[in-house]
């Protein structure tokens, strides 16, 4: 049975990433929002300035702003709320196509939310604008460009002149808010890619075919599937398969029988099974499990010292080394070659954490099964492969060696069986297991490349949902850096015509420029790997610390991206500097004057 506590955080630990994309959408969302209103509204500040010389009062330019700002989220916020919509529409179906039935939620809640986050996001976005211009007297305001910040700074004298990096550098700082908006928003994209990535490779697919598909290939005889449960007179799996099978020369097989047996549990058992299902822990399976009725009745006969029904495995190859593989080991040791004497058994106990008490025979018991007795070698957790199929009784099942099982019901037929064959003949196989499936109505199988596509489709839609929020925030970031380059070369004329009139070339001037941009992709670079780093390093591994992952530190997001951010660092400022010099050095200042 599963239990309540470790089901919860299960689900909470796997819904975490995306509470988690969540928050940094939001939060990519107000960056964008915010920067662009910043650099709006900051670059018309001459414009208030003039206002104010006229008589505009501090409230009413405060009210002119916030004015602005409210006819742009008039037009816009119903539009995005549209255009979110019929994406929606369009794209979830394709994310989701493993589901059988895929609805694009349209409740008002939802479109109220998104409109009243945006709304929000615009009035926070035109406050500190809003501050500055009611504040600065009307001359400074006439003199203020987009690189002052409002803030009076020391100025230094420097021997030796002007230094290009130097320059570039103090310009990067000339409003730091702005630059630590534009690499917040930047880095933010490139770690929260670096975590799915991260996240998504740190998937074993060898764990997860362990615990899902032993072997190439399992066929199930047809009643494990039937409400009633298996049924070991059943003959699915019947002779002539079995040759067919071993005509292709299996490099591995496993074989599985079982059947029920009525057994009473040593005091030892009953003792352990009612110092692990505490009061606490059976009100808890009652409040969520449909079936505990049944199985509490079975449980209150076990305690009572009444013969119960348990599941008796006999299993052999495959099937046994996974059962009984290191990972599923809650107590014991155990030792092939012994197991194989037919003189022991192991006990299935739930999957608990190992040290909080087996609800199962104790290791060391003895155990009468029929006219034998076995001693419990070691105390195992569920293998799905094994135990898929029985019944949601109450049930402590053993396992014996498959020789063992046959000698005390030699008429017993295979309820399971696994085997690996060359790649060469996985098709072959396929096609021969799907033939059988037409005569025997209702076996199952189940095949290792099967699992896995499963597996991919079902965790496919998760994945490309990562990556697009994460490309969304990316691109969020890169349009932020767009705006401050262009923004900051272009509000400029003026300071650049200047230092170009005392002597500054076409080609120092492009330098520094350039510089700038690389001074904003080298900051955003290293803070992407030395928060990708953390975000990978600590939060991913540990994420990858059960289940079906096993953690590998990689940061190629950001190293994909570096060129890219590069390219843009260059070409900005190199295509903004082309429209610049478009216009004369006299031209420009006679047109900032």
């Amino acid at each position: 049975m599963a239990y309540w506590p470790e089901t919860q955080q299960s689900i909470f630990m796997e819904n975490l990433p995306m509470y988690g994309g969540m928050l940094l959408v939001f939060l990519a969302g107000y960056l964008i929002i915010y920067n662009v209103f910043q650099i709006s509204l900051v670059s018309d500040i001459q414009f208030y300035g003039r206002l104010k010389t006229l008589g505009a009062t501090t409230k009413q330019i405060k009210k002119l702003i916030f004015a602005q700002g409210n006819r742009l989220s008039l037009i816009e916020i119903p539009f995005g709320l549209i255009a979110g919509y019929l994406l929606g529409i369009a794209l979830v179906p394709a994310l989701l196509s493993t589901l059988d039935t895929v609805s694009v939620s349209a409740s008002l809640l939802i479109f109220a939310g998104s409109a009243a986050f945006a709304y929000g996001t615009v009035l926070i976005s035109c406050l500190l604008p809003a501050r500055l211009a009611g504040r600065v007297p009307p001359i400074e305001a006439l003199r203020c460009t987009d690189a002052d910040s409002g803030i009076k700074r020391k100025r230094r004298r420097t021997r030796g002149g002007a230094f290009l990096p130097a320059m570039a550098w103090a310009n990067l700082w000339r409003s730091r808010k702005r630059t630590v908006l534009v690499l917040c928003s930047l880095t933010l994209g490139l770690v929260l890619m670096s975590f799915f990535y991260a996240k998504n490779a740190s998937f074993d697919v060898e764990k997860y075919l362990v615990d899902m598909a032993v072997a190439d290939y399992e066929i199930d005889n047809a009643t494990n599937s039937v409400p009633d449960g298996y049924e070991p007179d059943s003959r699915t799996i019947c002779a002539d398969l079995l040759s067919d099978i071993e005509a292709l020369e299996p490099e591995a097989e496993g074989r599985l029988y079982s059947r029920q047996m009525e057994l009473s549990l040593s005091k030892q058992a009953r003792q352990n099974l009612s110092g692990y299902y505490t009061a606490e822990r059976l009100e808890s399976f009652a409040s969520y499990d449909p079936t505990f009725p049944v199985w509490k009745e079975g449980f209150g006969a076990a305690i009572a010292g009444q013969s119960v029904p348990c599941t008796i495995y006999g299993a052999d190859g495959l099937i046994l080394d996974a059962a009984a593989g290191v990972d599923y080991i809650l107590d014991g040791v155990f030792d092939r070659e012994a197991f194989d004497t037919g003189g022991y058994c192991l006990a299935i106990a739930p999957a608990i954490e190992p040290g909080r008490g087996v609800p199962t025979w104790s290791v060391g018991e003895t155990v009468s099964i029929g006219d034998r007795e076995f001693e419990v070698m070691a105390v195992l957790s569920p293998l799905q492969p094994m135990v898929a199929g029985t019944s949601p009784t109450f049930d402590l099942p053993l396992v014996l060696s498959a020789e063992a099982f046959l000698e005390l019901g030699p008429e017993s037929n295979l309820r399971k069986f696994y085997f690996n064959i060359p790649d060469s003949t996985l098709e072959t196989a396929r096609s021969l297991l799907t033939e059988y499936q037409q005569t025997a109505a209702g076996m199952n199988m189940v095949s290792r490349q099967t699992m896995v596509e499963q597996y991919e489709a079902e965790t496919r839609s998760a994945a490309v949902m990562g990556y697009a929020v994460s490309a969304v925030i990316a691109l969020v970031g890169i349009l932020n850096f767009v705006n401050i380059m262009v923004t900051a070369i272009l509000s400029r004329k003026r300071e650049f015509a200047m230092i170009q009139s005392i002597g500054m070339t076409k080609c120092q001037l492009l330098s520094m420029l350039t510089l700038e941009g690389l001074y904003y992709a080298g900051l955003t670079l290293i803070a992407s790997c030395v928060l990708g780093t953390v975000a990978v390093g600590a939060v991913v591994r540990s994420m990858a610390g059960s289940g079906f992952s096993a953690f590998r530190f990689t940061l190629f997001p950001p190293e994909v991206c570096a060129p890219i951010l590069l390219l843009f660092a260059v070409l900005i400022p190199y295509f903004c500097f082309q429209n610049l010099e478009k216009q004369g050095i006299v031209e420009r200042l006679r047109t900032a004057d």
